[in-house]
C-alpha cells in the first residue's frame, strides 16, 4: 500500500479531514511511516489505541508504540494485541503494588507522635479559672 494511503489511514482514525489535514501533521505522519515501515493495519491499531490520550500526545504516543513494537519483533496486529494485553497486566500488578494494597492498614496512618492520656485540657482551664 502506499505510504500516502498510510497516512490517510491514520487521519481517519484520528478523525482529521480537510482542513485538519495540515502540512506539519502530514510531514510527522510521513516522518513516522518512513521510520517503521509496517503495514497500514498497524498504524491503525496504534492510533486506535491512542485515542484514550490527550490530543497533543497522541502522535507521540503512536511513535512510541511502534518504535516498542519494532524492538521486540511485533509485525502482525495479532501480535500487537497480545503484547498490548500482556503490558495491561502488568501495569495492573504493578499498580496494586503501587496503591498500597500490601501495606497492613496500620502502617499508611500517620504515627509519628506519643499520644497523652491525660488530655482533658478543658476540665484543667475550667478548674484553673474556677477558683
Amino acid at each position: 500500500m502506499k505510504k500516502n494511503d498510510q497516512i490517510d489511514a491514520m487521519f481517519s482514525v484520528f478523525g482529521l479531514s480537510g482542513e485538519y489535514r495540515t502540512p506539519a501533521r502530514i510531514a510527522c505522519l510521513q516522518r513516522i511511516v518512513n521510520k517503521f515501515e509496517f503495514e497500514t493495519e498497524m498504524y491503525v491499531y496504534a492510533c486506535q489505541l491512542s485515542l484514550d490520550k490527550p490530543s497533543y500526545s497522541r502522535i507521540k504516543y503512536v511513535e512510541n508504540l511502534l518504535a516498542h513494537w519494532k524492538s521486540t519483533g511485533i509485525h502482525t496486529v495479532q501480535e500487537a494485541q497480545m503484547d498490548v494485553k500482556k503490558q495491561m497486566e502488568q501495569k495492573k500488578k504493578s499498580k496494586s503494588f503501587r496503591s498500597g494494597e500490601w501495606l497492613s492498614s496500620g502502617t499508611r496512618q500517620f504515627r509519628n507522635f506519643t499520644e497523652r492520656t491525660d488530655n482533658n485540657y478543658m476540665e484543667k482551664i475550667l478548674k484553673q479559672y474556677s477558683k
